[in-house]
């Protein structure tokens, strides 16, 4: 969606993009109320499964994505891709050999940015899950707010150790420098 925005920016791909950035204003449970409606007056079927979960936090985490990705792709000249064209690439090797690695640290960037906040996200979880799926931070909440603090400890400390080398990922110069 950046991609296209960036490279061809018509009125209907921008207001995709800008249309886009709209879940990021709103909060999670108003998120998840619409997706929830959405998923009931269109594909009823689909209810109380991963799917309207996994479309809520795409919804609503997707922005986080672009905001990284999008700094990355306008960086990039068109010029660069023409070239590649020129010398016999064809658009996906083009996408492949050229777009893609000048892009990489955007792209990791977004993915630890919405794995982090996917990780943590509470209100959307608890209104869309199916019945018997906890995520870490549902089981945080189940257990404080039971008041079982040392049954809560092991997912709050989960969290924090998976969130751990996505955050050194995003600190460290090696990648960066590519």
């Amino acid at each position: 969606l950046a991609y296209v925005a960036s490279r061809k920016p018509t009125w209907l791909n921008l207001g995709c993009l800008q249309a886009a950035y709209a879940g990021y204003v709103l909060p999670g449970p108003v998120a998840a109320l619409a997706v929830l409606v959405l998923f009931l007056n269109v594909m009823p079927f689909f209810y109380g499964t991963v799917i309207v979960l996994i479309v809520a936090y795409v919804l609503h985490f997707l922005p986080a994505g672009l905001q990284s990705l999008e700094p990355s792709i306008q960086q990039i000249t068109p010029n660069l891709e023409e070239v590649a064209r020129t010398l016999g690439l064809n658009v996906r090797e083009t996408w492949r050999r050229v777009t893609l690695p000048l892009i990489r640290n955007g792209m990791i960037v977004a993915w630890v940015l919405i794995f982090l906040q996917t990780m943590k996200e509470l209100p959307a979880t608890l209104l869309l899950r199916p019945v018997g799926f906890d995520t870490l931070a549902i089981r945080v909440w189940l257990e404080a707010s039971e008041e079982y603090y040392q049954l809560a400890a092991p997912s709050a400390l989960l969290i924090v150790l998976v969130g751990l080398p996505a955050l050194v990922l995003l600190l460290s110069r090696d990648w960066r420098a590519a």
